[in-house]
């Protein structure tokens, strides 16, 4: 789990004005002939979006119709994938398996909450209050192995409380719209971001700046507070940021000035 910075680059366009000059020429009359407008065909115009992008603005489905669209396949690319052996990430981590879930903290309560099974839980428990040096040791003289079903269970039950969590702290701090009103790209960005720093209630602690971004619907700020993190994993933040630019590209992103309730 982490935190964030920007690198701000603008581009400026200069139109110059030709000084290129030679002999007077003389040029023909000619003689104006008005267009036949029977046959005048109007263009057409589009508008082109606010933060990129192509064409009109299309309205996002998820505003009338509120859908929970988490790309969870996106986040589990993010944490490496699934592993079925247990291992320690970083130095401070616990003992960490399935899709990136830390067994540091986790006690017989807790997991049984996410309903888990007492067999599974037996096998994880000597493992949940060791961190670092002391987990990688445990882990080298007996190995934490799970099976695909049991860490699809994990996965399923750890991921949906952290969407949840989420969605109910979002929906708390805005009014202007809520977590399953949001484009499917934005809630996996939001997700993702929130699976990686905590159990997806803690954002507006971890993140002050962002929280305040997103919940007062500054996109464009979001975007670049992302792309400017700060912590050590500037790739996942940029791929978080290109989901949130995909849905201003091709949506009318909620904000205060334009809600969606």
């Amino acid at each position: 789990m982490t935190t964030k910075k920007y690198d701000s680059r603008s581009r400026y366009l200069r139109a110059g004005i030709s000084s290129d000059t030679g002999s007077t020429v003389a040029f023909p009359t000619v003689t104006a002939v008005p267009p036949d407008t029977s046959t005048t065909t109007t263009p057409t115009v589009t508008t082109s979006p606010p933060g990129g992008g192509g064409g009109e603005l299309e309205q996002n489905p998820n505003c009338s119709s509120p859908t929970r669209s988490v790309d969870n396949q996106f986040i589990s690319d993010r944490e490496g994938g699934q592993q079925l052996t247990g291992y320690v990430p970083s130095g401070n981590s616990g003992v960490t398996i399935a899709t990136g879930i830390d067994l540091n903290g986790r006690t017989q309560s807790s997991m049984s909450e996410l309903g888990w099974p007492q067999s599974l839980i037996d096998q994880l428990l000597p493992y949940c209050s060791v961190t670092g040096e002391d987990a990688k040791a445990l882990i080298a003289r007996s190995p934490l192995t799970i099976t695909t079903d049991q860490a699809n269970l994990m996965d399923n039950s750890v991921m949906q409380k952290t969407y949840d969590r989420l969605a109910n702290a979002y929906d708390g701090a805005t009014t202007f719209t809520d977590f399953d009103r949001l484009p499917s790209n934005t809630q996996t960005a939001l997700a993702d971001l929130a699976y990686q720093y905590g159990d997806g209630s803690n954002l507006a602690v971890r993140a002050p700046n962002f929280w305040s971004q997103i919940t007062s619907g500054d996109w464009t700020g979001a975007i670049q507070n992302l792309r400017n993190f700060g912590d050590d994993f500037s790739t996942r933040r940029n791929a978080e940021a290109d989901l949130i630019q995909k849905d201003v590209n091709s949506y009318v992103m909620p904000t205060s000035d334009n809600p969606c309730t």
